[in-house]
């Protein structure tokens, strides 16, 4: 499980290079802004080539739209589940269809990220990879000392 973890953070962290481009941040919004400059940290400490920059750019490009399509997929889905009214004879049929609904956007989503991240590893060279491990590794052991929000587990 340890190992997963670390993983995902270093999936996270190396998905997290295409975002130095202003485009790509969230339009106004703070967590963009700060997305962006994780990506230009990121792509600084890792030293990472012009050619490099324009490959992940291109990569992150070509996966958005369909991450974007399951995203709004998502929200209808979450928008639906919210209007149903525990009055209704069908209510709990229609929460059953919309939470296995919910399932499979997950895992598509999920799967997406994967393909998107493992492209992006592709581009990195070994010593950028073992360096991106480690900033992965660092970011771990930060966020152990979280308290657990949205999205987070308590921590054993």
């Amino acid at each position: 499980m340890k190992y997963l973890s670390r993983k995902m953070a270093l999936i996270g962290m190396i998905a997290s290079l295409g975002l130095a481009m202003p485009a790509m941040a969230s339009p106004g919004g703070e967590q963009g802004m700060q997305r962006q400059q994780a990506g230009e940290r990121m792509a600084a400490a890792l030293n990472l080539t012009d050619a490099q920059k324009q490959e992940i750019k291109a990569i992150r490009s070509e996966a958005r739209p369909g991450m974007k399509s399951l995203g709004d997929a998502m929200r209808a889905n979450r928008d639906a589940l919210r209007k149903l009214n525990p009055d209704d004879a069908k209510y709990l049929s229609e929460v059953d269809r919309l939470a296995s609904e919910k399932g499979s956007l997950v895992q598509q989503m999920v799967v997406a990220h994967a393909h998107m991240r493992a492209a992006i590893h592709q581009v990195l060279t070994p010593e950028q990879r073992v360096k991106a491990q480690e900033f992965a590794a660092k970011r771990d052991r930060k966020g152990k000392h979280r308290k657990p929000g949205r999205g987070m587990e308590e921590a054993e």
